[in-house]
């Protein structure tokens, strides 16, 4: 994956989902009740993992690049992986790429179809 931020479609993320060095890191937003995010319906993509958005904004501004390798390191580990966003429409996920960029992440890339795509079509896997 190139080191600028790219799109990618719902077929080339099927292809490479599997990859050990791809983490799909898809955003939802708190319930504002529970405080936890509300599951995508019915479901999510394989391997992916939830990053709430809001854990990287202070107010309505991205948090501090300190504070952002913080959040990232907690979740992706390592500078090294190559990440794909997601979201419900593709417009959140590009909230959590520019996160990444703040935090040092090169490889990355959003899934603008997101789950309005991917959770349409009966030819995609879905987790539950």
């Amino acid at each position: 994956m190139p080191s600028k931020t790219n799109m990618v479609s719902s077929q080339w993320l099927k292809d490479n989902i599997e990859q050990p060095k791809l983490i799909v890191l898809y955003t939802q937003m708190n319930n504002p009740v529970t405080g936890q995010s509300d599951s995508s319906p019915g479901g999510y993509i394989p391997n992916s993992i939830n990053l709430p958005f809001q854990l990287c904004l202070e107010g309505t501004t991205l948090k501090s690049s300190t504070e952002l390798k913080t959040i990232f390191s907690e979740w992706v580990l390592t500078l090294d992986k190559s990440l794909v966003f997601s979201c419900g429409s593709g417009v959140t996920a590009c909230i959590l790429a520019l996160a990444a960029t703040e935090a040092g992440y090169t490889k990355l890339a959003v899934y603008d179809g997101s789950w309005s795509e991917w959770g349409a079509s009966a030819d995609l896997p879905v987790e539950l």
